[in-house]
């Protein structure tokens, strides 16, 4: 027997009246129907998610893989503008030396 008969015959027969009886049903099978999550619905959702997930690792592992080229690049930047900076530097000095001698 559904739930909802067997609750139906319950009020009833604590001496609810039927109309009351049958609103109460009605607003259950409402309630259940609009916002309660079936098992169906929590699986479908659970899918989804898995589907989410996984796409997001993917994104992920492409983001890593663009933050080491990034890395990589600005290293070799960097030891380029210290090069740079060294042998500006040591041009200044060879020069402020010829200069005092």
């Amino acid at each position: 027997m559904k739930m909802e008969t067997v609750l139906y015959k319950a009020l009833v027969a604590s001496n609810v009246p039927e109309v009351h009886a049958t609103a109460v049903i009605e607003a259950m099978e409402k309630e259940m129907t609009s916002t309660l999550a079936s098992k169906t619905d929590l699986a479908v959702l659970r899918a989804e998610l898995k589907i989410d997930i996984s796409e997001l690792q993917k994104s992920l592992v492409k983001l890593d893989a663009k933050v080491d080229t990034l890395s990589k690049n600005l290293t070799i930047r960097l030891l380029l503008i210290i090069g740079a900076a060294a042998g500006v530097s040591s041009g200044l000095v060879t020069s402020g030396l010829k200069y005092l001698a």
